[in-house]
Formats: C-alpha cells, sequence, structure tokens
C-alpha cells in the first residue's frame, strides 16, 4: 500500500486530519464504501482512501516542483496539507462508475478550487510556504546590507524612515 506523505505520520493520523478539513459526513460519503460508519483498517475502506491521497499527493507534488521543491521533506505546510484532503476527493470519486455526473459536480468543484490554489503558489515561486527559498527580488533585498530607509507617501508626499 502507498505511504501517504503529508496529512500525518499514520493512516489514521491522515483519517482524522482528513475529517477535521472535509467533514465526518462528507469523509464517510466518499470513502465509506460499505456503509458502516467507519473507515476500518485493512479495509476496502482504508485502501480507497490512501490510493486517494496518495494519488492528491503526487498531484501536488507535479505542481509544485519547479517552483517549491516538491515533493517537501519535513514538517509540511497547513496549505499544502489542506489541498491535498481536498483533492483526495476527487481522487477517489473521479473514475467511481456508481457515482453520477450531478453527484460529482461538487467534488470537481472543490478540485477546480484546489488548481487554482495550485496556480498561486506556483505562481509566488515559494513566498508563500515557509522553508522554501525566497523569491528572486526577495532574495536580492534581503542580501543587499544597504537597503534603501526611507519611503514616500506618493499622495502627501511625506517622507517615512524605518525603524
Amino acid at each position: 500500500m502507498s505511504a501517504i506523505r503529508y496529512l500525518g505520520a499514520t493512516i489514521a493520523e491522515a483519517i482524522a486530519y482528513a475529517r477535521e478539513t472535509l467533514g465526518d459526513e462528507d469523509l464517510l460519503r466518499v470513502f465509506d464504501l460499505d456503509g458502516d460508519g467507519v473507515i476500518a483498517p485493512d479495509s476496502l475502506d482504508e485502501r480507497t482512501f490512501v490510493r486517494a491521497v496518495a494519488s492528491a499527493e503526487t498531484e501536488v507534488d507535479e505542481c509544485l516542483a519547479a517552483s517549491h521543491g516538491a515533493p517537501f521533506r519535513g514538517e509540511v505546510s497547513e496549505s499544502v496539507r489542506e489541498i491535498v484532503a481536498q483533492r483526495s476527493v476527487w481522487c477517489a470519486v473521479r473514475t467511481r462508475g456508481s457515482l453520477s455526473d450531478a453527484e460529482r459536480v461538487a467534488w470537481r468543484q472543490l478540485y477546480k478550487d484546489t488548481d487554482a490554489r495550485l496556480e498561486r503558489l506556483q505562481s509566488d515561486r515559494g513566498a508563500r510556504i515557509p522553508n522554501a527559498p525566497l523569491p528572486s527580488p526577495t532574495a536580492l533585498l534581503a542580501r543587499d546590507q544597504h537597503a534603501p530607509t526611507t519611503w514616500q507617501d506618493l499622495a502627501s508626499r511625506k517622507t517615512w524612515g524605518a525603524f
């Protein structure tokens, strides 16, 4: 079985995080295939959950590899964890023949919303995720020991000094 990397150190932790992020009702609606109200260890429910999360993690890695150096090692930012949890739902239902298109539409929209979040993260080249390299202009200013210490309000023409 695939290892989950971003939602928790164990499958139980990952399920708990997904439950917290998605809500119990939505989590069970997607991953409780046998309808018993739980995602039991070593069950089809758990295997489906793990496959979906692993697929979502791979997609996030593909999106953020160039801009953030994914796959991530060590601590993973909350935004990446949340995106993985939200994408995992669509990864689970996109090929499920037992669901109609009308039943999938909400999950598809959530997936598209995470696409937009990933695009914003890609475009900032690491500025929103801690421990990522600084974007180029910020990195240059951080190295400059003689950065400007005053600035001017263009509307009032008042000059301000740094402290």
